[in-house]
């Protein structure tokens, strides 16, 4: 009814392409149906692309670091700051109850109980007054150690030995103005007066020797020299040998070279080192040729090596000259052969003075050392 409502209604010319026009709709219609629609699903393909971009992330896939890495500093920082807070309250508590416990606590209960607190008062008042006292009891404690701290000498003498002494023993020795007689004398009165008590050793009219000692203490040697009408004190721990007490006694005619060159030879003869002993009668027999030194006035026998510490004439020789050079002796000049052919002859020369040094070995592998004023 439409569609001739429709065919009625349409203009003449129109009226007979209305059915081709229906059939053309309709086959467009039946071909555009018959199109296959599978074409749709190749949009599918950029869905690919997130696979792929999953593909990419494959690198990213080793996160075994990371999440290694990421546990480990998030629990050290939780660890850290966890004990940032503990200390503080720990060092509060420690350092301040304590000390107040034990400084608060203890004294007001000790001076509350104790009575006798006005005397812990006046206890600070003598401490004062005990500081400087130890200084006067200080004075005879020194005297203990040292009792020859206060040993008397004449009120004229002076430091020095007027040339007997060298060294440290020079200058603790004293000489004075005043003959021998008047420094007994003088000793006789002041050594009662301090307590020292003296026994005579020698007493000869320009040498005299005397042992002294305080409370039964530490003995000392008191030595009085006569020289040139002065008087020489020397106060030591032994007596000196008379050997040396004589050449003290002679000393005036000594030169300082000639003290210090002796000085030499008595520390090279006291050295453990060279372990060098004293000089016997029979030694001169072992000599290459003993004739030659058998003029006592001139040749002075001093000491020999010894049997467990054997030192050729060459080997005593450099540990003497090491010591001479070593106290201003250079010059020192080997001379010719003089009692032997292994005998070492040399000379040595300071200012005015001169000695003669001969190494001599014997038959038994010792090494004899022999001075001399003169040439041989």
């Amino acid at each position: 009814m439409n569609q001739s409502y429709f065919l009625k209604n349409l203009p003449a010319p129109l009226q007979p392409w209305v059915r081709p026009m229906l059939l053309v709709s309709i086959t467009l219609h039946g071909l555009l149906l018959a199109i296959p629609m599978p074409p749709k699903p190749k949009p599918e393909a950029p869905k690919k692309e997130p696979e792929k971009v999953k593909i990419t992330q494959i690198p990213i896939t080793p996160p075994a670091p990371k999440p290694s890495v990421r546990p480990s500093p998030r629990p050290t920082p939780l660890v850290r700051q966890s004990p940032r807070p503990k200390p503080t309250p720990i060092r509060r508590p420690s350092t301040i109850p304590p000390i107040t416990q034990a400084r608060t606590i203890p004294r007001p209960q000790q001076q509350p109980q104790q009575t006798p607190s006005p005397t812990a008062q006046q206890t600070p008042p003598p401490t004062p007054e005990q500081t400087p006292s130890p200084a006067p009891d200080s004075t005879p404690i020194s005297e203990v150690q040292n009792p020859f701290a206060d040993f008397p000498f004449p009120n004229n003498a002076e430091i020095g030995s007027l040339g007997l002494l060298s060294g440290e023993t020079d200058k603790s020795a004293r000489n004075t103005a005043d003959g021998i007689d008047q420094v007994v004398s003088f000793y006789n009165s002041q050594l009662p007066q301090k307590k020292f008590t003296s026994s005579s050793v020698t007493d000869e009219p320009e040498l005299k020797v005397y042992q002294v000692n305080k409370d039964g203490g530490e003995r000392q040697y008191l030595h009085l020299i006569s020289k040139e009408g002065k008087t020489v004190i020397v106060l030591a721990s032994q007596p000196i040998p008379k050997e040396d007490l004589k050449s003290l006694k002679d000393a005036e005619a000594r030169s300082p070279e000639e003290i210090a060159f002796y000085d030499i030879v008595k520390q090279l003869e006291n050295d453990e080192e060279l372990a060098l002993a004293a000089v016997e009668p029979g030694d001169s027999t072992k000599f290459p040729e003993p004739e030659k030194f058998n003029d006592t006035n001139k040749f002075e026998f001093r000491s020999k090596t010894v049997s467990f510490k054997p030192m050729s004439p060459q080997e005593l020789f450099a540990h003497v000259e090491a010591s001479l050079t070593a106290n201003g002796f250079t010059q020192i000049s080997q001379e010719g052969n003089y009692g032997g052919t292994n005998v070492l002859t040399y000379k040595v020369t300071q200012g005015s003075f001169s000695r003669y040094l001969y190494f001599v070995p014997t038959n038994d592998n010792r090494t004899v050392i022999i001075l001399s004023k003169d040439s041989p």
